[in-house]
């Protein structure tokens, strides 16, 4: 736009020129016409310098008269001198501004070159305006696009960030409660071993007890006590390969109890360490696992 205004500032500022050339042209067709009328008239009078007819006719011939026309003559000729020169200066003055009325309309023709080439740089400036405001139109609306597309994400961000606020919030409360459901399990799964423990080490001094029983019977009895003895004795073993066999069993239970304890640990430690990076399960279905894990711990 600036260089339009600069562009129409110029062609004003030629068009002035141009019309001040015009003008001056005019003036110097003016000025020529007076020096041609000028011109003329010495012509005229020239030619009546040299016919005589500004004489009397009816002076009288004497030597005053002719003395009078002698002096006369004299001016005649010292004006027709003075005539010659005068027209010779016109005539070079009109040759002059001849040549500065073809000086004129050579600088007219060359302004009204420079004008029609402003007016074309004006117009191709014109459409370049035309075409950067449009340009700039649609970059508006681009703008307006993008701007609306950045308050959409900018929603969608707020919503997403909500959305996992409250999913640590619920993964939080799940890890709080399968914590709870371990410590729970953890302590039912001990109070299980110690159970078997106290079971075994009973059977164990039970199983001493009837040693110590029949040896006592051994020592004391005779041959139809001895008999009776070995059906005790023999009774007494088969209750002690029961109790070898419940202590067997128990041990089997607590290093199953021990191996599930070890696994629950793992599952913590799991969910308190790398659970974030992969997907959980829901809340129904690990409270489910958890659930079979207690009632299958429980039976």
């Amino acid at each position: 736009r600036t260089q339009v205004l600069e562009l129409q500032q110029q062609f004003a500022g030629a068009e002035r020129r141009w019309r001040t050339t015009e003008q001056q042209l005019v003036e110097s067709l003016h000025e020529r016409a007076a020096l041609e009328q000028c011109l003329a008239s010495i012509s005229h009078c020239f030619a009546e310098a040299g016919t005589g007819e500004h004489a009397d006719p009816t002076a009288p011939s004497s030597a005053s008269s002719k003395s009078a026309m002698l002096v006369e003559t004299h001016v005649m000729v010292h004006n027709q001198a003075k005539a010659r020169r005068c027209i010779q200066e016109h005539r070079e003055e009109a040759q002059q501004l001849e040549r500065r009325i073809q000086e004129l309309g050579e600088e007219v023709e060359r302004e009204r070159q420079a004008n029609a080439a402003l007016e074309n740089q004006v117009r191709d400036r014109s459409r370049q305006v035309a075409d950067l405001e449009s340009t700039i139109e649609t970059l508006r609306r681009e703008q307006a696009a993008v701007q609306e597309e950045n308050q959409q994400s900018q929603q969608d961000l707020v919503e997403i960030q909500d959305a996992l606020q409250r999913a640590v919030a619920i993964q939080r409360a799940r890890t709080h409660r399968f914590e709870d459901i371990c410590s729970f399990l953890n302590s039912a799964a001990q109070s299980k071993v110690e159970q078997a423990l106290d079971q075994m080490s009973m059977a164990i001094e039970d199983v001493s007890a009837q040693d110590q029983k029949l040896l006592k019977l051994v020592q004391r009895a005779g041959d139809q006590e001895a008999l009776l003895a070995k059906a005790e004795i023999d009774e007494l073993t088969r209750t002690l390969f029961q109790l070898r066999n419940a202590k067997d069993l128990a041990e089997a239970e607590a290093e199953r109890l021990r191996g599930k304890v070890r696994e629950i640990d793992v599952a913590k430690n799991t969910e308190k360490g790398g659970g974030q990076q992969q997907q959980q399960p829901t809340t129904t279905e690990r409270d489910l696992e958890v659930e079979e894990d207690a009632a299958g711990i429980g039976s």
